[in-house]
């Protein structure tokens, strides 16, 4: 009695073996399973994961999908449940995409226009009368944003890391 579960997109391959011998092979390698045992491809051109316990969530779908099996898991060793392994570090690899930035800033002050510097992969100025507002995005990447009040009364600087949100509706200190 085998299992197998697959991305269609070619992303991976789990196979789980309840009773017998079981194979799970491909071009860059091969393990056996056995009664109890699960393994895996987790992309294509890799080996298969070395032969793992099954556990209480593979189990359970067995049940669900084969109500009649429950004489053969009467045996069957089961592992404890566990949080998968982090993926492998690939220090070839490229950095994750960086995400776009959006601001919304309203000048809710009286009087003075808000200076506003976006400083990172572009930078853009702009100044904000009061009751005005600005809104927009900018490219993805990281940013140091700086404000100040006309007439010095106020200034602050913040990082957006990887993108974000920077959304401001006040009138600064």
């Amino acid at each position: 009695m085998m299992s197998v579960s697959f991305n269609p997109e070619g992303e991976g391959m789990f196979v789980t073996c309840l009773e017998g011998h079981c194979i799970l092979e491909n071009n860059a390698g091969r393990v056996e399973l056995t009664e109890g045992l699960s393994a895996s491809i987790e992309e294509e051109g890799k080996a298969p994961t070395k032969a793992m316990p099954i556990n209480e969530e593979e189990v359970s779908a067995w049940q669900e999908a084969n109500p009649e099996i429950e004489p053969w898991l009467q045996g069957t060793p089961i592992a404890p449940p566990q949080a998968p392994p982090p993926p492998p570090v690939d220090q070839n690899s490229n950095p994750p995409p960086m995400k776009e930035v959006t601001y919304g800033l309203n000048n809710n002050c009286s009087e003075g226009n808000w200076h506003w510097d976006f400083t990172g992969p572009i930078t853009k100025t702009f100044s904000i009368p009061p009751g005005g507002s600005a809104s927009g995005t900018l490219p993805p990447g990281d940013y140091i944003a700086t404000d100040s009040l006309e007439g010095g009364h106020s200034s602050h600087t913040g990082e957006l890391k990887n993108g974000g949100h920077l959304i401001v509706s006040a009138c600064p200190d």
